[in-house]
């Protein structure tokens, strides 16, 4: 046997092996690394008609969770996408914390009036560290909202709280 002869049939074995590779990758990039297929989404949220910037956007189902944050112009892409198929919609976004209270402020008043007085501070500045997007689309167990995925994504997963 020559040595032409051996190498021939490692030659003609290159193209299938290069081939089912190729088959196997592409496949694959179609789900995501949990076996779920997922599509591209994004979307606008806005309130009362302006868009919201600063909101975590979660879409979720019993295998997959996607997560996404908007822009200044509200809008948001999910980074690795969602499931295809229904998923649970909810949100979340708090306000900058209002800046601690000076202790001299609160000298003498008992823990309640402390409370009562930072409270209308933050109410005076405008800043809370409390939720600022209803618990009706916040809690992920109880959220009204949810949006069908379909299979080629979209770009028109909008919200209106």
């Amino acid at each position: 046997m020559s040595v032409r002869e051996v190498h021939l049939p490692i030659k003609r074995l290159w193209r299938p092996l290069i081939l089912s590779i190729l088959m196997v990758l592409l496949i694959g990039c179609a789900q995501s690394s949990h076996g779920v297929p997922t599509a591209d989404v994004s979307g606008v949220i806005t309130n009362n008609g302006e868009t919201v910037a600063g909101v975590e956007v979660f879409f979720t189902n019993e295998t997959f969770e996607g997560y996404g944050r908007t822009d200044e112009s509200g809008r948001y892409r999910l980074v690795n996408g969602a499931a295809v198929g229904t998923n649970k919609v909810f949100m979340k976004k708090f306000a900058a914390a209002a800046p601690p209270m000076d202790d001299s402020k609160t000298a003498g008043l008992d823990e309640k009036q402390a409370m009562a007085m930072r409270a209308a501070q933050e109410k005076l500045s405008g800043k809370s560290s409390g939720s600022l997007i209803p618990a009706e689309f916040s809690d992920p167990r109880t959220t009204t909202l949810s949006f069908s995925v379909p299979e080629g994504g979209t770009d028109s997963a909008d919200f209106q709280l």
